[in-house]
């Protein structure tokens, strides 16, 4: 866990420091692990972007992302009660269909790579949840633009990969 704290804190230190616009913000966040859907989770994600323009005329725009979740079991699960946390890393490239003065609207898409680990309650005891999952991630995001300050609206992120595993996000961020 400490590794992994660690890499996260490496990662958000290297995105501050370039040139970029850099976005921060949390969200709302559930994710089916398997398909029994006995191992469904939801909780509150924290996630940062940032944006680079991949061709002269802005529209296209890769926007890599740290994405941090903590999920929680639904409370009327109290025999098999399920706790975990998830690093997500993706390199987002969308374009931008609406680019307005005070709107842009962009779906966007990439591969994504995840490190889950947690507890996992069983009958008699607990078990340790600790795997990697990758797989495509889609969504779209929304930038409003205010007088000295851009809010990042993504009203939907859906990640899907091997094992059944599935993970939609709602956030909400702003430009730093």
């Amino acid at each position: 866990m400490l590794k992994s704290i660690l890499i996260s804190i490496f990662l958000v230190t290297a995105v501050l420091r370039s040139q970029a616009q850099v976005f921060a913000g949390a969200g709302y966040s559930e994710t089916q692990l398997s398909g029994s859907g006995l191992d469904y989770v939801s909780g509150f994600s924290l996630m940062v972007e940032k944006d680079f323009s991949l061709s002269k005329s802005t529209r296209w725009k890769m926007h890599p992302a740290l994405h941090v979740s903590f999920l929680f079991s639904a409370v009327d699960r109290p025999f098999i009660p399920l706790y975990s946390n998830a690093i997500s890393l993706s390199p987002k490239i969308s374009y931008e269909v609406i680019s307005g003065k005070g709107v842009k609207v962009a779906p966007y898409a990439s591969p994504f790579v995840s490190k889950l680990w947690g507890v996992k309650g069983i009958i008699f005891g607990s078990a340790s949840l600790n795997t990697f999952r990758y797989g495509l991630e889609g969504g779209v995001r929304v930038d409003i633009m205010l007088r000295k300050a851009i809010i990042r609206v993504i009203p939907f992120a859906i990640q899907s990969g091997k094992s059944f595993y599935k993970q939609g996000m709602i956030s909400l961020l702003l430009s730093l």
